[in-house]
């Protein structure tokens, strides 16, 4: 199970790599060549497509991956039974976005930009619902593959646009573009693998999803509307150059969501299927995938913090977003918030508890939307990024005390600490070494991390033969 585990990750974190490399050369190309502006206007328009794939989900998804992953044999009709609810979803979602930002009263290209994108939530319904069952079928090696294709016509699609001088709402077409190129692929997939071959739509499975989907919302909601709404917030508050700014930073922490994405949604097939083999496996998967997800993430923003002003010069320049260096060392940290919510999340939804992540997630935003103003109008961009890691925070906090009701299989305290101490400490190494040459401001505190862990026993010697045999010939 581990080795599959293992695999799913380099999958999944494959296709956040892929979106992470396409994403930033579309950024790159509107931040270069147009300038913040214009990528401020990107930010809103990409916020608003987020947020409303999100509200379109209705919570199936994830609900689909750990019925599939429990009844593979009838992945065609829970398939089915799934993708007409999310392609007419799509369409409802794409009037309420139009309305909802013709309410808040954007510019005019930037409202077109909103309405035009809006359309490509109909194809995404038969994206997210074809992911969702590979996923479950533990066939994540697929998804990738599709994602590279779409995302290089999108990419295509957005420089033809930026270099032939269109209007912005040249933009909304290209993300129009990149989600049916996606929606045809999958289909032709599923149909040779015989998931689609013949329409079967089961209207009482289709009742019964939607009865049991609403609580399986929280993972989605939490880790992606609050982000996304800070990006309209501040759009609102400081402008949109400063939007633009603060999604230079954002763009490159988020590197590290996709990244984390995968930990925890290879997870969670592996998770629900060891639910039903007992208490005991269960809770050591749940503290074992706590523990190694907190060390996994912790190293990546330790690496991105020590590489910031290198890195917001090599991809946007310093002369325009040189403020965006101190936003993404403090954004880099909300990886860890992240992966540990979605972790949480997943051991919630694995062990039947769905409600608890739906709570915590309305929570979550509920905080959000308090926070971020207040913090944005007082510490303007600084704020926003303090305001995001207090607001992320306190979600995880719930989400501990959760799973531990729930599982007792939370990591135990002395856990917890040892990991702090090693994290605080090679946090203090990169501050005291940020003025120093770069090669060792960005080695140096992530090799006192790797002994730290060693150390202290973090990491264990048999885990990472483990993982190395993976790689190996015939591991």
């Amino acid at each position: 199970m581990v080795r599959n585990i293992i695999k799913n990750v380099i999958a999944l974190s494959v296709n956040g790599g892929i979106r992470i490399v396409f994403g930033m050369i579309i950024q790159v190309l509107i931040g270069r060549l147009l300038g913040a502006e214009s990528l401020g206007k990107f930010a809103v328009m990409t916020a608003y497509i987020a947020i409303f794939q999100v509200v379109m989900q209705l919570g199936l998804p994830n609900l689909l991956i750990r019925e599939t992953a429990r009844h593979r044999d009838e992945a065609s009709r829970y398939w089915w039974s799934t993708v007409v609810v999310l392609v007419l979803a799509g369409a409802v979602a794409w009037g309420v976005q139009s309305l909802v930002a013709f309410l808040w009263g954007h510019p005019p290209d930037t409202y077109a930009m909103v309405v035009v994108s809006g359309i490509s939530l109909i194809p995404f319904g038969v994206v997210i619902a074809s992911e969702a069952t590979l996923r479950g079928l533990e066939r994540m090696e697929i998804i990738p593959l599709v994602q590279t294709i779409a995302y290089t016509l999108y990419t295509l699609a957005v420089l033809v646009a930026v270099m032939l001088h269109l209007s912005v709402v040249a933009l909304g077409w290209a993300m129009v573009l990149l989600q049916t190129v996606g929606a045809i692929l999958y289909l032709l997939y599923l149909a040779r693998a015989h998931v689609v071959q013949r329409v079967w739509i089961d209207l009482g499975l289709t009742r019964h999803l939607l009865r049991l989907a609403p609580h399986f919302y929280g993972l989605p909601v939490a880790a992606i509307i609050p982000n996304r709404i800070a990006i309209i917030i501040i759009a609102k508050i400081l402008g949109e150059e400063a939007s633009g700014i603060f999604n230079a930073a954002q763009v490159l922490a988020r590197s590290l969501f996709f990244i984390s994405t995968g930990y925890s949604e290879a997870l969670y097939p592996a998770l629900s299927r060891l639910f039903l083999q007992g208490w005991d496996r269960f809770r050591r998967g749940v503290r074992l995938g706590i523990q190694y997800g907190l060390v996994f993430s912790a190293v990546l923003s330790l690496g991105m913090m020590a590489w910031a002003p290198w890195l917001v010069d090599w991809v946007f320049g310093l002369t325009e977003y040189a403020g965006a260096v101190p936003l993404l060392r403090i954004l880099v940290w909300q990886a860890v918030l992240f992966v540990l919510n979605g972790v949480l999340g997943v051991v919630e939804m694995a062990a039947n508890r769905q409600d608890l992540t739906f709570y915590i997630a309305i929570a979550k935003v509920i905080a959000f939307l308090v926070i971020i103003p207040i913090f944005t109008y007082v510490g303007g961009l600084t704020g926003a990024a303090l305001g995001i890691l207090v607001s992320s925070g306190s979600s995880v906090i719930l989400h501990i005390w959760a799973v531990h009701r729930v599982t007792r299989g939370v990591p135990p305290w002395h856990v917890w600490a040892r990991a702090g101490v090693v994290i605080a400490g090679s946090v203090a190494v990169a501050q005291v070494l940020q003025h120093t040459p770069l090669w060792i401001a960005g080695t140096v505190p992530v090799l006192v991390y790797a002994m730290g862990l060693l150390l202290l026993r973090l990491v264990q010697w048999s885990d990472i033969r483990t993982v190395t045999a993976q790689f190996m010939p015939g591991g």
